[in-house]
């Protein structure tokens, strides 16, 4: 056993090094990623003595705002309608990988409306949606009360929903939601 003493201590580091590597890996791979993906859209990197330095990430292009809405969406009547706080969007996304096309991973979208008491959506007459302006339908309609006024798509990206709801005693509201995977 004592001449095994000296062989133990010796692989001690490179064990302990080894086994942070394994353990880190995943989050390293991630890191490494990003700063690829960062210097790849044009940040300033710096390597010298002392030590890396990655400059801030460039500037998105200008996104467009949500797709343009008529003009009595923008200024929807709100008399008599719910509050707010009463009634809101709500989603739900589920990643599916069988959609998948190269790298960008799919995933099953459902936005429908919901209320504090459910009461309220009977007092809804349908809902029109205002998806981001690169789908294939961005504007529907749905007057489906079961459903809660559902719609079911696939997405690949985070955008924002706007919805014109309408109800049965002629008022409107518009609701937004950030849609995030």
């Amino acid at each position: 056993m004592k001449d095994w003493v000296p062989l133990l201590k010796e692989l001690v580091w490179p064990v302990f090094w080894v086994a942070v590597l394994v353990c880190a890996w995943g989050p390293m791979r991630r890191l490494l990623k990003a700063l690829e993906e960062r210097i790849a859209s044009g940040a300033e990197f710096e390597a010298g003595a002392k030590g890396i330095r990655v400059g801030a990430a460039p500037k998105l292009a200008e996104v467009p705002s949500l797709p343009a809405m008529p003009r009595a969406v923008a200024e929807a009547k709100t008399a008599g309608a719910p509050k707010p706080s009463d009634l809101y969007l709500v989603h739900t996304a589920r990643r599916d990988r069988s959609l998948d096309k190269g790298e960008l991973r799919y995933f099953r979208l459902r936005i429908y409306l919901d209320a504090d008491d459910s009461a309220r959506l009977d007092q809804v007459s349908d809902v029109t949606y205002y998806l981001h302006e690169t789908f294939a339908e961005p504007v529907r309609v749905v007057r489906d009360r079961q459903s809660a006024f559902e719609i079911r798509t696939v997405v690949w990206g985070e955008f924002n929903v706007a919805a014109l709801v309408s109800f049965k005693n002629g008022s409107d509201t518009k609701l937004e939601r950030y849609i995030n995977l």
